[in-house]
């Protein structure tokens, strides 16, 4: 079992495209794999939250139920537990 770390811009996809391509990955992944997310991910949502529901043209109660279904499969780790040299390597592979 892999731990795999989600950066916010998968969860951001996931929203706008509930039944894409990796929206069927996340779901075949996470029933194989222990998944993780930084809180920060959820302040960053929380703030695009608006735009999210425009571009994805969801309503806010499916909004809130796929966003509720996501984050059942995560684990959440509080960013500031995150070593700094993790941080920067994880935002090298990103970038």
């Amino acid at each position: 079992m892999m731990k795999i770390i989600l950066d916010t811009n998968i969860i951001i996809l996931l929203l706008i495209k509930p039944d894409g391509i990796v929206a069927g990955l996340f779901y075949a992944v996470c029933n194989k794999h222990e998944l993780y997310v930084s809180d920060f991910s959820f302040e960053e949502i929380a703030k695009h939250k608006s735009r999210l529901l425009k571009v994805s043209k969801l309503s806010a109660r499916d909004f809130e139920r796929i966003y509720a279904g996501i984050i059942a499969n995560l684990s959440v780790v509080p960013i500031d537990i995150i070593p700094v040299s993790v941080f920067m390597r994880s935002f090298h592979y990103t970038s």
